[in-house]
């Protein structure tokens, strides 16, 4: 396979020592003042969202910029310890960069442009820095150069280096990394991420129709794009990438020369950090050469990569190689994802060429390859993947190519070729799939896609087995339309199950009180009775010789009677001996158990041997 260049970057780094803690501010912003500059109070807001953020700059501890609904033309630097959020969401509040230069660390205009719509650069942010709730368009990334050991067009929604912080309910739009540049690499359309320190939480977004193709490169100068929505990798950036929609994103154009990878998100993540992609609906992407939805690849100098990708749907996207991942000398754990309807020459659900991927608990089912493996290609060179637990199934021109058969696939722990069931309309396994309790529980992670927590009881054997592919089936006992660990009421008793001691059971939702009126006599001279506590219970009758009460270990009482359904018993013992004495004690039961009553002390009676 062509492999990519090392990208090289010009990387600043600030220390950030201990700081006082200040009151946070907050500014405004509202673009309907406009041209008037304004002041930043509630009652005469800054026009513009850099001019809030620069004057918060200087204040001691930050602060939030609010920004009221409109379209912002302007590219926004961020400063550390400053948050940006909107107070009416994405669709309403909008950040065009078109044509915008950046702002430089003085909050000066640069002689950069074009830029991203959002820049974060070192230091500028932590996790508790965020930028929420705007839609960013008509970025076209910024130039990197590195006193020309590189040359690189990255970050046209989002550029973070050697910064972290959280972007979260943002549609990121439209951007398209300048097509005139004349860089070798483009990277990261939506959202870049790169920097030894760069740990950015994304979260809750919608990354779309976001574009990196550099055009055609020379026989001598190959051009490179990597990752129409997210690029993380270079030399040590980690991301924790979280619950977006990640949709109709493009890498690469198909021209000579050029070599587009990771139309969804690309990866060149060293072991030293491990970016996690999980519970994202990646759909609709598209990669010249590899990895439709995800590329999965080496690291900065080389060696594997590294990340964790857990509980994605990863639908309908397109590459050459790879239609839904494609994986590359990568040390991946690639765990519980749904693969579906992706296509590609090659591996239309799964390319790998990685002796050190891990693929476990993952569902490809419905691809299609022109060429080969219209589910799973092992590559020669990735021959020694561990894939297992995995259901292949229904993929055209057959499940599995490459280096490895069918047979070679079935062979591997948990593996299966079944119809998982889905239910209709959906790609979630319903009752009875073979997908259902099959997995393998040690590497799955908490909750599935939906946010339903792992691992459950699906089969209703007893044993929680973890499913494969994205989603967990949820159980639902009162079939009430509400899956159980959404319900507070299971059994539908009109008791919370916070305050039912049989939650799963409808008929009980406390312990039966105590037994009244127990009575020795009647129609034999060992006959209890005592007053019945109403139908569907039942009682337990245990005793003893009066002469165990004195023992160590409390009443001595072993059962006499187990499970007895009317309001009387009769001790087949004759009674005892001369001088000697019995004592019985009677307690109602259901599946909420029940009590003996409690002791002088208040505590409450042990019995030695109790009834099953």
């Amino acid at each position: 396979m062509r492999r990519l260049p090392q990208l090289a970057l010009c990387v600043f780094l600030a220390s950030w020592v201990g700081m006082p803690v200040y009151a946070q501010q907050t500014r405004y912003v509202d673009d309907a003042t406009c041209p008037a500059v304004g002041s930043g109070s509630q009652a005469d807001p800054y026009c513009k969202i850099q001019d809030a953020i620069c004057e918060l700059r200087n204040v001691p501890g930050g602060g939030t910029v609010l920004v009221r609904p409109g379209t912002y033309h302007e590219a926004v630097r961020m400063f550390k310890d400053v948050s940006v959020v909107s107070t009416d969401g994405a669709a309403a509040t909008t950040i065009d960069a078109t044509g915008k230069p950046c702002l430089t660390s003085s909050c000066t205009v640069s002689t950069v442009t074009p830029c991203a719509v959002v820049y974060f650069p070192s230091a500028s942010a932590t996790e508790v820095d965020r930028l929420e709730g705007f839609t960013l368009t008509g970025g076209a990334g910024i130039r990197q150069t590195c006193a020309g050991t590189c040359d690189n067009q990255l970050g046209g929604g989002i550029f973070v280096i050697n910064a972290s912080p959280t972007i979260t309910r943002n549609t990121i739009t439209g951007n398209v990394l300048y097509p005139a540049s004349s860089a070798t690499i483009f990277g990261g359309a939506g959202i870049y991420v790169g920097g030894r320190s760069a740990r950015p939480v994304i979260t809750g977004n919608t990354i779309e129709g976001n574009v990196a193709d550099p055009g055609p490169g020379t026989a001598s100068q190959g051009r490179y794009a990597l990752g129409g929505g997210i690029y993380v990798g270079y030399p040590f950036a980690s991301a924790w990438i979280d619950g977006n929609t990640i949709r109709s994103n493009r890498a690469g154009g198909a021209v000579p020369y050029q070599v587009g990878t990771g139309g969804g998100i690309a990866l060149n993540s060293t072991p030293a950090t491990v970016p996690v992609v999980t519970r994202n609906h990646i759909k609709g992407n598209t990669a010249s050469d590899v990895g439709g939805g995800l590329f999965l690849a080496y690291t900065w100098d080389g060696g594997p990569g590294r990340s964790r990708v857990d509980s994605n749907l990863i639908e309908a996207n397109a590459a050459s190689e790879g239609g839904g991942i494609g994986i590359d000398v990568h040390d991946g754990t690639i765990v519980n994802n749904t693969i579906v309807l992706n296509t590609a020459e090659r591996g239309a659900g799964i390319w790998v060429t990685s002796v050190a991927a891990k693929l476990w608990n993952n569902l490809v089912t419905g691809n299609v390859a022109t060429v080969a493996g219209g589910g799973l290609f092992v590559h020669p060179a990735g021959g020694g993947a561990s894939i297992a637990y995995a259901d292949v199934f229904g993929n055209s021109p057959g499940d599995i190519a490459g280096a490895w058969t069918n047979a070679q696939f079935l062979a591997q722990p948990g593996n299966q070729i079944a119809d998982p069931l889905y239910a209709p309309g959906t790609f979630q396994p319903q009752e009875g799939s073979p997908a259902v309790d099959s997995g393998l529980n040690s590497v799955a992670g908490p909750l599935d896609l939906g946010g339903a927590p792992r691992i459950q009881d699906g089969d209703g054997d007893g044993n929680a087995v973890v499913d494969l592919g994205a989603f967990e089936l949820s159980n639902d006992f009162d079939a009430d339309g509400i899956p159980d660990w959404m319900d507070d009421d299971d059994d539908n008793d009109g008791v919370p199950d916070s305050a039912d001691c049989a939650d799963l059971d409808p008929t009980a939702d406390t312990p039966p009180p105590e037994v009244d009126n127990l009575t020795l006599g009647g129609s034999a001279p060992t006959q209890l009775t005592w007053t019945s506590l109403g139908p569907g219970l039942r009682y337990d009758v245990v005793g003893g010789s009066l002469l165990a009460l004195r023992l160590p270990d409390g009443l001595g009482a072993v059962c006499l009677a187990d499970d007895v359904s009317a309001n009387a018993w009769t001790d087949p013992d004759s009674g005892p001996s001369p001088g000697g004495g019995f004592y019985y004690l009677v307690r109602a039961q259901d599946i909420c158990a029940g009590s003996y009553g409690n002791a002088s002390s208040g505590v409450p009676r042990l019995v030695t041997q109790d009834c099953p």
